[in-house]
């Protein structure tokens, strides 16, 4: 597999001439915008469908394989029952499946995946080690707004798409998408300058994730290396 710089966003991005085209999958969207060619693009399922939406997400997914997609993200790992033929799909696992070791990545291939992202949460030794003997193709989210939960309920207190702080002064902002809320921090996970250094270990798909900014936030200009330069337990 050729190495892939995955851009992945809510709306296509017409400007961005370089690399391949993720986009969030939702089925509220899908009912009024017009699709891009759907073969060409990577189809992320977000991480949390509750059973009462199953269906709607069904006749979503139906909806891209008539018009020829073939490659999905999926952000569990149940939600390969969408597929019946995983075989002849590209179907890979996302970041929320949060894969952190080889009996996961060995569980993954079980079920007939075709790839994994593995876990935004990990230290640098446990990166490259897991590319060393996976059986899968890895990816990583290299650069962009990674949410630190996603919740189907806020508490009264929070508005939406407005910041707020938690009593150690850290700042974040809540987007309601499809139903969930999703948290994320005012500044962003970033890898980039360690991308070659994954790449020689053996990762194949660096993903870029954009996330539309609410006016009133503001970012942190951070480094954004989460636990790359820590030591896990």
């Amino acid at each position: 597999m050729k190495n892939i710089d995955l851009y992945v966003g809510r709306m296509p991005d017409k400007r961005r001439k370089n690399g391949e085209t993720g986009l969030w999958l939702s089925p509220e969207i899908l009912k009024t915008m017009s699709l891009p060619i759907a073969s060409s693009i990577w189809w992320w399922l977000p991480p949390a469908i509750f059973p009462e939406d199953e269906k709607i997400w069904e006749e979503a997914i139906e909806m891209l394989l008539k018009k020829g997609a073939t490659q999905f993200v999926l952000n569990a790992p149940w939600q390969m029952a969408f597929f019946s033929n995983p075989k002849k799909m590209m179907l890979w696992a996302g970041p929320f499946c949060n894969i952190a070791n080889g009996l996961a990545i060995q569980t993954l291939t079980s079920l007939g995946f075709s790839g994994a992202i593995v876990s935004p949460e990990l230290a640098r030794e446990d990166y490259l080690s897991l590319a060393k003997n996976s059986p899968l193709p890895l990816g990583i989210v290299i650069f962009g707004d990674y949410p630190l939960c996603v919740s189907r309920t806020i508490s009264e207190n929070l508005t939406a798409r407005a910041p707020f702080s938690s009593p150690k002064h850290e700042d974040a902002y809540i987007v309601k998408h499809d139903g969930n809320y999703w948290v994320y921090p005012n500044w962003r996970l970033n890898l980039s300058n360690h991308k070659d250094e994954l790449a020689r270990a053996g990762y194949r798909l660096f993903v870029y994730l954009t996330e539309p900014l609410p006016d009133q936030i503001v970012l942190k200009d951070r480094p954004g290396l989460w636990n790359w330069g820590h030591q896990l337990v």
